[in-house]
């Protein structure tokens, strides 16, 4: 290996002194299995080389190349794999390669398997390992310092090896050498892993665990089995009764919660250390002794002179061994109770005299658990103090807000008293005749609405075993003065329809008011209850929530109202103006104004103006959401062109704020003028010769502009001219006859015929060999700009003087 890398060196100068580009890689990468390798290639003889990597197989490359670098994780079936590097110093290119070699050993386990064979002291150790891959196999060897005991060679995969011995008391290890070799014939690697055991520390081991476990009912215990002397043991429980096994184990482990019934029970923990098994059991010893004892006293005086008799009481016992109950005073004992019986209830008593008496009495309760030469004492105790044996005194009554309230207002009475022991308590109330009458048996007496009749006195007595002590107090209840009030405050709202509204009761200067709202209608008996609440809600007003409600108020005795109106509208939208055909100068026109989803439909009024004039006016009908529709019909005039019509829709519904009661829409009249006055001249004449030209002038009165057509009558042939023009050139005796001018717009039309004669011409007409008959409509008198003046000139005139004639149009025509 030393010659070897001797030569890649001298390799590596002579390259560097000649300047020659090389690629420098191993022949031969070796890698574990599992364990990240990194494959180098280097270059020599060029200052800036580029890498990259490439393979004569045809299976993915394994790893991940990175410029000069290929980090690889392999596995058993990349063993082999030929990696191809590649190094570019400016246009020449090297590659070299180099094989992947892969193995795989993992450390070798022992295990004792038995450590007896016949009756003799035998051991027999297992070596194995798992997962092993090496192209030439393994070999293990069994060593005991120097000496091979035992070698055998295997495939790969699984690998194990036994070896049989005696125990020895020595010091030196047995060892498993596991061998691999790796690498090609010529230059092999060896790799060796190995593990380890003493032989003086086989086949000694013991099972450790109380042999008796005591637990409390109810309380989660553990047991727990321990074993020595064994390196890897293996614990299993089992048991000697008949019946399940109480709690859960796990491995040298039981989980147990007990129960009374679980008392003696024997639990048996198992070792298994190699093939020897070894057992010991646990007996489980149950007690319960869960809280104190109670001490209560019972026949005593309020000035305590006479004996009282205490009485000491536990419950929920459980003990085999029976339970003890001693009386002290101090460190003397009064007196030792003992009962052998197994129950779970114990109750013993003693006669006490309070007076002048000090310290405190004590009542101990022992129960003894476990076996007779291993037992434990549980131990629990109450006491109580001679000087407490006494009725209770002191006496306090405290209550709020006040002896003095009015009605409608809570009344809170506590009553406390000094004692050793809590009290009794007793309410009573004077009556008319003096005596008193129980109320309660609580500490606190509660008057959720006092009224006038609660007004009184009242007396505490608060009492136990030792007697009783009193107290009084007097109680003033006054009439309630309050007001009531809705909001808002005028006693009536507006709303619109969907809208949320709250409508809220006030009940001043009382701290307990019941509210009730009811909906008046017009047969009070018919009047619904909405909410005992001060607040009536609508998330969105209906047009069934409009009317009268009335809230009620109770404080005390008192009642009062108050009433509010809920008035309902809808305006949700602008009207809107549509007409029913076009305006005809002189004909009869209707225009309709819509207003949608009104209400109350009977509260609108619909308005056509002409500027701030109403020119009639209309009234809906209706006690729905409804559209509402009113007709304005009239003849309009020419005069009345670029006018405007309104439409004014007013709510008259009180309470709606004044921007929000009217809306207004406008719309532009277009009066549409029909052809009239229509004048046809013909130039040069009508009668004409053969070969002369036509021109048709044409001129009407008519809103919008007309289209006029020009037919020769019997023929079908048809000629139109917007500006009112027609001309016929190089006419002959054919074109001869009538012909019809008709004048249309959106309004009407009109016809006009005129009669053409074309005479034969004496003298033959030199025309160009090229010329035939044809009309073209050229430039008429009058034009669209002169129609628009004669529009524009005719509306000033109608403004100023508010009327026309016929005549007057005819003179203004041009």
């Amino acid at each position: 290996m030393a010659m070897h890398l001797i030569i890649v060196a001298m390799v590596t100068f002579v390259t560097l002194i000649r300047g020659e580009h090389l690629v420098i890689i191993a022949g031969k990468t070796i890698a574990e299995v599992g364990t990240l390798t990194v494959i180098e290639c280097q270059s020599s003889g060029c200052d800036a080389p580029e890498y990259w990597w490439s393979t004569v197989q045809d299976i993915p490359m394994p790893g991940s190349p990175e410029n000069n670098r290929i980090n690889v994780t392999p596995k058993v079936e990349d063993d082999g794999y030929l990696y191809v590097c590649n190094a570019k110093c400016g246009n020449e290119i090297k590659q070299k390669q180099t094989k992947l070699i892969v193995f795989a050993l993992p450390s070798p386990a022992i295990q004792v398997k038995n450590c007896m064979e016949d009756g003799v002291p035998a051991v027999t150790l297992t070596c194995s390992v798992d997962g092993v891959y090496s192209q030439t196999g393994a070999t293990i060897q069994w060593l005991h310092g120097d000496r091979v005991l035992k070698e055998e060679e295997f495939g790969d995969s699984a690998v194990t090896s036994e070896y049989r011995m005696s125990p020895q008391n020595t010091e030196v290890d047995i060892v498993c050498r596991v061998t691999v070799l790796v690498g090609d014939d010529d230059d092999k690697k060896t790799i060796t892993k190995s593990s380890s055991i003493l032989p003086s520390d086989l086949c000694k081991y013991e099972v450790i665990i109380p042999s008796e476990t005591i637990a409390e009912v109810g309380t989660l215990t553990m047991i727990k089995c321990r074993s020595a002397g064994c390196d890897s043991p293996d614990y299993s429980w089992s048991t000697v009764e008949d019946i399940p096994m109480p709690g859960s184990s796990e491995n040298n482990r039981v989980n147990i919660t007990p129960k009374v019934e679980h008392d003696g029970y024997l639990y048996v923990c198992n070792v298994k250390c190699g093939r020897e098994t070894k057992q010991k059991r646990t007996k489980l010893t149950v007690f319960a002794l869960p809280s104190p004892p109670v001490i209560q006293a019972k026949d005593g005086t309020e000035d305590g002179s006479a004996a009282v008799t205490l009485t000491c009481s536990v419950d929920g016992v459980y003990s085999k061994r029976g339970v003890t109950i001693q009386w002290l005073h101090g460190d003397s004992l009064l007196k030792e109770f003992h009962d052998s019986a197994v129950t779970s209830e114990y109750t013993s008593e003693y006669m006490v005299s309070p007076k002048n008496g000090e310290g405190y009495i004590v009542c101990k309760v022992t129960i003894l658990v476990g076996d007779d030469d291993n037992d434990q004492q549980i131990t629990k105790s109450s006491s109580i103090s001679l000087s407490d044996l006494y009725a209770p005194s002191q006496v306090r009554i405290s209550v709020s807000p006040d002896s003095t309230v009015r009605e409608g207002d809570m009344v809170n009475l506590s009553c406390a008293a000094d004692s050793r022991w809590p009290p009794q308590i007793r309410w009573s109330r004077r009556l008319a005749n003096g005596q008193f009458e129980k109320v309660s048996d609580d500490a606190v007496l509660l008057i959720d609405e006092a009224l006038q009749t609660h007004g009184g006195t009242y007396r505490c007595e608060a009492f136990s075993v030792y007697g009783s002590s009193s107290a009084n107090i007097s109680v003033t209840v006054e009439a309630a003065s309050f007001e009531v009030e809705t909001r808002p405050v005028q006693g009536k709202t507006t709303v619109m329809l969907g809208s949320p509204l709250d409508v809220i009761c006030c009940a001043d200067s009382c701290s307990s008011p019941h509210f009730n709202w009811t909906k008046q209608t017009d047969n009070s008996s018919n009047a619904s209850t909405l909410a005992p609440e001060s607040r009536l809600s609508f998330p969105a007003v209906r047009v069934e929530d409009g009317g009268a409600y009335l809230c009620e108020v109770r404080c005390g005795s008192v009642r009062k109202s108050s009433r509010i109106q809920i008035t309902v509208y809808a305006f949700p939208q602008d009207p809107v103006i549509e007409s029913v055909g076009i305006f005809l100068e002189g004909e009869e026109a209707t225009v309709t104004c819509t207003i949608q989803d009104v209400y109350p439909a009977s509260s609108m009024e619909i308005q056509w103006l002409e500027g701030e004039t109403i020119l009639e006016s209309h009234r809906g009908r209706g006690a729905v959401v409804q559209n509402v529709t009113s007709c304005y019909k009239w003849a309009p005039k020419a005069e009345d062109s670029m006018k405007q019509v309104s439409c004014r829709a007013v709510l008259h519904v009180d309470g709606i704020p004044e921007e929000q009661r009217s809306r207004l829409a406008v719309a532009d009249i277009d009066v549409f003028i029909p052809p009239r006055n229509t004048t046809v001249q013909v130039h040069p004449l009508t009668e004409i010769q053969e070969g002369e030209d036509v021109t048709i002038f044409c001129q009407t009165i008519s809103y919008p502009p007309s289209t006029m057509t020009l037919k020769k009558v019997g023929d079908s042939a048809t000629y139109s001219s917007s500006d009112g023009n027609f001309s016929l050139h190089n006419l002959t005796l054919k074109d001869s006859g009538r012909y019809e001018l008709n004048v249309t717009n959106q309004a009407g039309y009109e016809v006009e015929v005129i009669e053409i004669t074309v005479e034969r011409r004496l003298e033959p007409l030199q025309s160009p060999p090229f010329m035939a008959k044809i009309i073209v409509p050229t430039l008429c008198l009058v034009t669209l700009a002169l129609a628009s003046f004669f529009i524009s000139k005719l509306m000033k005139k109608l403004r100023t003087k508010g009327t026309y004639e016929v005549t007057e149009l005819m003179t203004m025509a041009v």
